[in-house]
């Protein structure tokens, strides 16, 4: 598996030709435990061709993440897409998932356990991390608002 931690601007990008790009994110609000995640699905052209998204109850932000991937990866084989780009924008879902890292984070362990035999069953797949606005403040690549 290749994964390459990319810094994109706002601008989506579309996936190479034959493959397909997975930007799977997900929503957690803290005072009810409700959170949603979804699945986006494009293919080179940029359309739309597949899609998934719930709502469940967790204590975690973390754990959303975490199972927005692991959806988007369980419908690449599915639908048995045999190229695909997997887009995340949480640097320890992403971590977990390429190293051994979901045992400090045990509230994903499991689901990372769920991802990574979806990742080994697409031939062709790239995990990226995405560094939007607000996490790159979170790192310190850009000033926090007054």
């Amino acid at each position: 598996m290749t994964s390459i931690p990319v810094i994109q601007n706002d601008k989506w990008e579309k996936p190479t030709d034959g493959w397909v790009k997975f930007n799977c994110d997900g929503s957690f609000r803290s005072s009810t435990g409700i959170a949603g995640f979804a699945v986006l699905v494009r293919n080179q052209e940029g359309r739309m061709i597949e899609g998934s998204h719930g709502i469940f109850e967790t204590n975690s932000a973390l754990v959303t993440e975490a199972w927005s991937l692991r959806e988007g990866t369980k419908l690449a084989v599915k639908k048995n897409f045999q190229n695909a780009v997997f887009q995340t924008d949480s640097s320890s879902v992403f971590s977990a998932v390429n190293s051994n890292e979901a045992k400090k984070d045990w509230c994903i362990e499991p689901i990372v356990r769920d991802i990574r035999p979806f990742l080994k069953s697409v031939p062709e797949k790239n995990v990226r991390l995405i560094i939007g606005m607000l996490t790159k403040q979170q790192i310190g690549l850009l000033p926090k608002p007054p």
